[in-house]
């Protein structure tokens, strides 16, 4: 089996259950390191929901990661642009992100639009800034999916864990998500670093959860201290922002209130 990130032959890493049900080989690359499922025929089953059940920090990530965002966005970008969240499930993070001022929109194939109705993404629109948040492990062809999301803009912000050094095996990592079977592709810094090169971007990781890939070249130390949570505690207050929230609704009801 031929890795998904490099084109190397890749070597049986493990055998584990999923959804206690299908017993399936994972398969990691000597080359880059990247783990992958083997062809995933499951997934019409896993994902009936496009939510797993046992993802119950769904709103405290939502809330965690739109700190994140704010700052990100506040100190390196136009505050004033056009975001996307990509793969954005009931649209909570886009309209939390409305919520303070900055004007996201929605993509998702497999959920529906709940939070964020009348914002989504049409066509190939182009962003400012795409966030892909807990979607790249999703993936079942990195490589195409990663081009239809640059094709929204050649900044993108996503989280994905790393895999550790010691290269544990699945029932040792739960990112591997056994009773969801809805992880597929596991990455390493050199497997990112490929995707960056293949898709002529810069590659910036904060603490091997977050990433960034962005055509603009950006100092370590610099990045660095533009995402320290203690830096923007000292200068968030002057990049307060109006809630979009009536303007939202005035355009939902057709400005049917006053």
């Amino acid at each position: 089996m031929l890795c998904k990130i490099c084109s190397s032959d890749q070597a049986p890493f493990a055998l584990a259950r999923i959804i206690s049900k299908y017993d399936i080989q994972y398969y990691k690359c000597p080359n880059c390191g990247f783990i992958q499922t083997e062809q995933p025929y499951w997934l019409d089953e896993v994902y009936s929901s496009a939510i797993a059940s046992s993802d119950v920090g769904a709103v405290s990530r939502t809330l965690s990661l739109g700190n994140t965002v704010a700052q990100y966005i506040s100190l390196m970008f136009d505050a004033d642009g056009r975001f996307l969240d990509y793969g954005g499930g009931h649209g909570l993070f886009a309209r939390h992100m409305r919520d303070r001022g900055f004007d996201f929109y929605w993509c998702d194939k497999y959920a529906k639009n709940l939070f964020a109705n009348g914002f989504e993404a049409k066509g190939n629109e182009p962003f400012d800034l795409v966030t892909a948040f807990e979607v790249f492990e999703h993936l079942v062809d990195p490589l195409s999916e990663i081009d239809r999301i640059l094709q929204f803009s050649k900044n993108l912000l996503f989280s994905t864990l790393l895999i550790p050094k010691h290269k544990p095996k699945p029932l040792e990592w739960s990112y591997f998500a056994l009773e969801t079977g809805q992880h597929l592709s596991f990455y390493t810094l050199d497997s990112l670093r490929i995707i960056a090169k293949r898709s002529g971007l810069f590659l910036h990781s904060v603490g091997g959860y977050l990433h960034v890939l962005t055509a603009n070249e950006i100092s370590p130390l610099r990045f660095k201290f533009l995402t320290n949570k203690a830096v923007w505690g000292l200068v968030k207050g002057f990049h307060a922002r109006k809630s979009l929230h009536d303007a939202d609704f005035r355009k939902m009801t057709n400005d049917l209130y006053v």
